[in-house]
């Protein structure tokens, strides 16, 4: 609830050398979890680098992505696709084909 950090190993994730970062989180309490919130801190290499984010939650991710997203464009990262899934939505494979197509287009922008 009070959007903290985990320490991560490694302490830095270098993501220079990527074309995408793509980054998922279930939703604790309408937030990113603490260890999704230190891999973000952690994040080294990533300006002008495109991201795809999306969350996993019971019912609403409610400012789950604005959140992430925002912490992405603090370091440099230019969001490219949001995606919520909810308990029933996890299960359409329709909806999870329209995340990896994302994917698949961002990367090859």
């Amino acid at each position: 609830m009070k959007e903290e950090s985990d320490a991560i190993t490694p302490e830095s994730i270098d993501v220079s050398a990527s074309d995408l970062v793509v980054i998922g989180t279930p939703v604790w309490a309408f937030k990113a979890t603490p260890a999704i919130n230190g891999a973000i801190a952690s994040l080294r290499g990533c300006n002008g680098k495109k991201a795809v984010i999306f969350a996993t939650c019971g019912s609403s991710a409610k400012d789950t992505l604005p959140i992430l997203k925002k912490a992405l464009e603090g370091k440099g990262v230019i969001v490219v696709g949001q995606f919520v899934f909810n308990r029933k939505e996890i299960e359409d494979g329709q909806k999870i084909k329209v995340l990896i197509d994302s994917i698949i287009a961002a990367k090859n922008r």
